[in-house]
């Protein structure tokens, strides 16, 4: 029988520029990114069909932190924070806890401020459009996708080298 997911992310911490601890995480939507595909009907198919276009959607995860940061509200919009990964470091599982750590490059979209509260109820949700995005869990790379070099590599393989090498040719 397989395992069930992890039901529990805990434990969060959102770092920038790798070490640089800002705010307790206390929610997070990762917005994994996904492969794009076209519908293709033609003659002879017996319907429509789903083929891969050798893309990937743009991941825009949404990182809901503990209070009031200001250095982090005023990366929202500014292009230099497009050079400043953000780092979300937690630990996942309900039985056996796993360590999951997520790193997102990529320009502060958004951010969401819901009503104003005391700093221990506060919270404060960001948008990220990622241009790099790396999961890991347990210190091993389970998805990484570049969207500017064109490179994605899911458990270690890179899938995207072969297609790479094709358009480069």
């Amino acid at each position: 029988m397989a395992e069930a997911p992890p039901e529990v992310f805990m434990g969060m911490n959102l770092f920038v520029n790798g070490s640089d601890w800002r705010a307790k995480v206390t929610k997070f939507q990762p917005s994994l990114p996904k492969p794009v595909t076209k519908a293709i009907n033609s003659p002879g198919l017996l319907g429509e069909i789903e083929v891969n276009t050798s893309k990937w959607s743009k991941a825009e995860p949404v990182i809901t932190i503990q209070g009031y940061v200001p250095e982090l509200l005023g990366m929202v919009g500014d292009p230099a924070s497009i050079e400043e990964p953000v780092t979300i470091i937690g630990v996942v599982g309900a039985n056996e806890m796993k360590t999951v750590e997520v790193e997102i490059s990529g320009l502060w979209k958004d951010t969401d401020l819901p009503e104003w509260a005391d700093e221990a109820n506060a919270e404060n949700s960001f948008k990220i459009v990622a241009y790099e995005y790396q999961m890991k869990i347990e210190g091993k790379e389970v998805l990484y996708v570049d969207y500017e070099r064109r490179i994605v590599r899911i458990n270690g393989k890179d899938i995207s080298a072969d297609i790479n090498k094709r358009l480069k040719a």
